[in-house]
């Protein structure tokens, strides 16, 4: 079965796109299922695309240098992960592993890239979500 429509309208900065652009973005994603701490990718790796969650929860963390883990945020469905390495090709910024049993949608760079040039308001969108990323990460810093 594939990537519906529904689930990605259900990420916030999908909302409000077309059905042809949501339908374009179910069409090139790959399923992925993974076991309760089962690991996704690690901090470091080249970036592989966008996640979206189905079913389960993510845990995304970084490890100090001491080796303690952070936890930044946990995934739920409906939510994405790994946005900023999928928009600029960089390395995963973070680790993610299965919080629980997870079914995870794979839209790869390359393919996003090419919906989103197909798609200019969905280009927009993801600037929109990476600017409201930012400025909320400027907000937690007091001077």
């Amino acid at each position: 079965m594939p990537l519906s429509a529904e689930l990605l309208r259900r990420v916030p900065y999908l909302e409000d796109q077309p059905r042809p652009v949501l339908e374009a973005l179910a069409a090139i994603a790959s399923p992925l299922t993974f076991d309760a701490g089962e690991i996704i990718f690690l901090q470091g790796e080249p970036s592989l695309g966008l996640y979206v969650v189905e079913t389960g929860e993510v845990k995304i963390s970084r490890l100090s240098r001491d080796g303690r883990e952070q936890i930044l945020h946990i995934i739920r469905p409906g939510e994405t992960f790994n946005d900023i390495a999928a928009l600029d090709g960089g390395p995963n910024p973070a680790m993610a592993t299965a919080r629980t049993a997870a079914l995870i949608w794979l839209i790869r760079r390359g393919d996003l890239r090419q919906v989103a040039t197909q798609y200019p308001g969905l280009a927009w969108a993801f600037i929109e979500s990476a600017a409201r990323r930012a400025r909320y990460l400027l907000s937690l810093i007091h001077i």
